[in-house]
C-alpha cells in the first residue's frame, strides 16, 4: 500500500526571544497553509487553514494534549492587522498609512545593515482598550536577508487568507491593507530584531536563521496520541 504524502514549500526561522530575564528559543515553520510554532522550553501552536476552515491548537507536548483555538483564530490575526486601520466604529475603517516609520538609524546586526523601523500602537490600543500597550514598538529591518523577507511575505499572505475566509465588512480595506504591507516589505524589508517595552518589562526577539524547505502536510495536524485538554 502506498500513502500519498504532500507538502508545501515554506520556511524555517529560528530567533531569540527574551521576556524581561527569561530567555527561550522559538522555531517557526511558516508557508501559504499554515504556521507552527516551538519553544524550547516545551509548548506549541498550529495555526493552519483545511478546506475553508480556519484552524488553531495549542499544543501541550509535556501532558500531550491540545487545545482547540479554531474559533478565536482570525481574532487572534485581526488583532495584529487593526494595528494599521484607524477606525469610528467597526464598518467605518481606513488604512493608517502613518503607523510605520523607517527612521534614518543604522546599526550592524549579526553582519547585516539594519534600519531603525518604528511602529505606532495608538490604533490598536483604542480597539481593545489595553493602556498597557507602549506607544510604540521599535523594530530594525534588513534588505539583505531574502529568505527572511520572503518568509515574511509569505507569513502575511496566510493571515491575509485566514482573515479573507470570515464575512468582513469591508473586504476592500484588507486588500489595500495587504498590498500595502507587502509594499512595506519589498521596501524596507523585514524585521531582524523587535524591542517592545510591556507591563513593566522588554520582549524582545532576534532571528538567527531562516532556510527554505519543503514542510509536510502533516506539520499542520494535531500529532497521534494527541487528546483534548483544558
Amino acid at each position: 500500500m502506498f500513502v500519498l504524502l504532500t507538502a508545501v514549500i515554506g520556511y524555517r526561522m529560528v530567533e531569540v526571544v527574551k521576556d524581561g530575564e527569561r530567555t527561550d528559543t522559538q522555531i517557526t515553520y511558516i508557508s501559504r497553509k499554515g504556521v507552527r510554532m516551538y519553544f524550547k522550553s516545551g509548548g506549541e501552536a498550529i495555526m493552519t487553514i483545511q478546506g475553508d476552515k480556519m484552524k488553531a491548537y495549542i499544543l501541550d507536548t509535556r501532558r500531550k494534549t491540545y487545545m482547540d483555538m479554531s474559533s478565536m483564530a482570525s481574532g487572534f490575526v485581526g488583532i495584529y492587522l487593526s494595528l494599521f486601520m484607524r477606525c469610528r466604529g467597526a464598518e467605518n475603517c481606513s488604512l493608517d498609512r502613518n503607523v510605520i516609520k523607517p527612521t534614518n538609524e543604522y546599526r550592524i546586526i549579526d553582519g547585516r545593515r539594519a534600519r531603525k523601523v518604528i511602529y505606532y500602537t495608538k490604533n490598536l490600543k483604542s480597539l481593545i482598550g489595553f493602556t498597557n500597550l507602549p506607544d510604540s514598538i521599535e523594530s530594525w529591518f534588513v534588505k539583505d536577508w531574502k529568505d527572511l523577507v520572503t518568509a515574511e511575505k509569505t507569513r502575511l499572505e496566510f493571515f491575509y487568507r485566514l482573515v479573507k475566509l470570515n464575512d468582513n465588512p469591508q473586504p476592500e480595506l484588507l486588500d489595500e491593507l495587504y498590498e500595502y504591507l507587502k509594499s512595506v516589505f519589498d521596501r524596507y524589508g523585514a524585521p531582524i530584531s523587535t524591542i517592545s517595552p510591556f507591563m513593566g518589562r522588554i520582549l524582545y526577539s532576534r532571528r538567527i536563521t531562516v532556510k527554505r524547505l519543503e514542510i509536510p502536510d502533516s506539520l499542520y495536524q494535531i500529532p497521534k496520541g494527541y487528546k483534548p485538554g483544558r
